[in-house]
């Protein structure tokens, strides 16, 4: 009887506090949803502070001011959900009719967004769409 007893007896393994698990992963979850909304915030007030320091580099009015200005527009077009394909066309038609050059208007995304201007167009529009913002840009 001792053996049949020892055989089937359960080992006494410690058995996990789920409770705790639980409350550790919770706070791990909350904790990583507060990096993202903090550093999305960071970067935000970054973009912010280069705009404020590069309009009062170069003006209302100047050639400089004005790339910041039409910058400031191709990025809206790309920002978010989506572009607005026809901002971008016309944002180019007015560069071109202000004769702002392309290169001003592309330092001035860089430094404001730290982006490429010309690599974040060519991921956002299709091929068909990138053509008719190039032959724009260069009529």
């Amino acid at each position: 009887m001792d053996t049949v007893q020892q055989q089937t007896q359960i080992p006494n393994l410690p058995i996990p506090n789920i409770k705790k698990t639980v409350t550790i992963a919770v706070g791990v979850g909350v904790v990583a949803i507060a990096y993202v909304l903090i550093s999305r915030r960071l970067k935000k007030q970054r973009e912010e502070q280069n705009f404020i320091e590069m309009q009062g580099e170069v003006g209302g009015d100047t050639k400089k001011g004005q790339a910041v200005r039409y910058a400031t527009l191709f990025f809206s077009a790309m920002d978010g959900w989506g572009t607005n394909e026809e901002l971008i066309y016309s944002t180019t038609t007015q560069m071109k009719r202000t004769k702002t050059p392309f290169k001003e208007v592309a330092r001035a995304y860089k430094k404001l967004y730290n982006k490429h201007l010309l690599q974040h167009l060519q991921k956002e529009l299709n091929a068909k769409e990138f053509q008719k913002f190039q032959s724009i840009l260069n009529s």
